[in-house]
């Protein structure tokens, strides 16, 4: 559904919701990002799965999109999303990250 309205990132930040989280589609989704350039940027910070944060530095450096690649650093550089952390410092905040995407996501597409 969001990926047919061209909201590709916000698509890939879903997958991470399920458990397992389904990385390959969010690879996708953000793959068909990059293509359809949308300006999505401000939807980085719901991403949290650290595979989807290398891949997407990789593709902005590939593209030379250093402004997106620093968007995706900054997620990866959040020391609270580090996986040697204690476990309940990671999930309190994901699930707090979960909660902006949705209200967020909500008023978008309300409002």
């Amino acid at each position: 559904c969001l990926r047919s309205t061209n909201r590709f990132v916000e698509a890939a930040a879903m997958c991470q919701f399920l458990d397992p989280p389904l990385l390959k589609l969010a690879l996708n989704s953000l793959s068909s990002e990059m293509e359809n350039e949308t300006d999505s940027i401000q939807w980085y910070d719901y991403i949290y799965e650290v595979p989807l944060l290398e891949a997407l530095v990789s593709m902005h450096e590939e593209s030379k999109d250093y402004l997106r690649q620093n968007a995706a650093l900054k997620s990866l550089r959040d020391p609270r999303l580090n996986v040697f952390n204690h476990n309940s410092l990671r999930a309190t905040h994901i699930a707090k990250l979960k909660m902006r995407f949705i209200k967020r996501l909500a008023e978008c597409i309300l409002f």
